[in-house]
C-alpha cells in the first residue's frame, strides 16, 4: 500500500481479506478507501453495501448498489443485494424488479431464487415461493435456509416434509396440497 497508495484494487483486496476474517469496520473503511480512489469500482462500492445492509443501514447500502448498477449494468450480485435490501424495506415491487434482473443476469445463483421466495411468502403467494424454493435447492441442494423456508410453507400449508438427509431432498407426503393453497 505504501508503493501505491492510489492503487484502488489493493485497497479493495485487503478489505475482502478483512471481511472474510470477520472484521467488518476495517473492512468497510477499505472498500470505502477504494472507491474514494476509484468511484466507480462496482465490487467494492457491492461489498460496501452488503456491510452496510447487514449493520441495518439500508438506505446507504442501497445508495451504494444503485451506484455499483449505474457503474455496470450487468451487475447482478448488486442486482440481487439491493433486492434484498428494499424488500427488506417493505418495498416489494422494487425488489422484485431487481430480483427478476438478478435471475437474468445469473440464473444459476440460488440466492437470487431464495430471497425472492421470501417476497412471494410477503405477498401470500406461498405456491410461487416453492417454485423458487425448488430451483434454489436445486442449485445448491445444501442451501439450509432455503430447506428450512421451503419446510415452514409446507407445513403451513397442512403438507408433511420427508426430509432425506442422505441425498438432501426434502419430498412432500403423498397428500396433496389443499385446495385454498392452489
Amino acid at each position: 500500500m505504501e508503493r501505491e497508495p492510489d492503487n484502488a484494487v489493493l485497497y479493495y483486496d485487503r478489505g475482502v481479506f478483512h471481511e472474510a476474517i470477520d472484521e467488518s469496520e476495517q473492512a468497510l473503511a477499505d472498500y470505502s478507501r477504494a472507491i474514494e480512489k476509484s468511484p466507480g469500482h462496482a465490487l467494492a462500492l457491492n461489498n460496501r453495501a452488503a456491510i452496510l445492509a447487514r449493520q441495518g443501514d439500508l438506505e446507504a447500502a442501497i445508495r451504494d448498489l444503485d451506484a455499483a448498477i449505474e457503474h455496470n449494468p450487468s451487475h447482478a450480485l448488486a442486482y440481487r443485494n439491493r433486492g434484498e435490501a428494499t424488500l427488506n424495506l417493505g418495498r416489494t415491487e422494487e425488489a422484485l424488479a431487481d430480483l427478476n434482473q438478478a435471475q437474468q443476469l445469473d440464473a444459476a445463483d440460488p440466492l437470487v431464487y431464495f430471497v425472492r421466495a421470501r417476497l412471494h411468502l410477503t405477498e401470500d403467494r406461498p405456491l410461487a415461493a416453492l417454485e423458487d424454493l425448488a430451483v434454489a435447492l436445486h442449485l445448491d441442494p445444501l442451501h439450509q435456509a432455503a430447506r428450512q423456508l421451503r419446510q415452514d410453507v409446507y407445513s403451513q400449508l397442512g403438507v408433511e416434509i420427508v426430509d432425506d438427509q442422505e441425498t438432501h431432498e426434502q419430498q412432500p407426503e403423498a397428500a396433496p396440497l389443499p385446495q385454498a393453497a392452489r
